[in-house]
């Protein structure tokens, strides 16, 4: 199976992590300096996040995938 990662804008990070919608794996870079990125895992229903840096949050969402 392949997870689709899509780079969502930081504005629809909110929205995402208090509805669950739209299900899927998200990455988003929240900050410049210094640089962090979060990574959503939506279900529907609830969201699971991840914050730290870029490889970190890639290893969050590709474990969650199940790769």
């Amino acid at each position: 199976m392949r997870t689709k990662i899509t780079r969502i804008d930081k504005d629809a990070v909110p929205c995402i992590l208090r509805t669950g919608r739209p299900a899927g794996f998200w990455l988003c870079r929240m900050g410049v300096v210094p640089m962090y990125w979060y990574g959503i895992v939506a279900d529907g229903e609830r969201a699971e996040v991840q914050v730290g840096q870029l490889g970190a949050v890639l290893r969050f969402l590709h474990e969650r995938g199940g790769v």
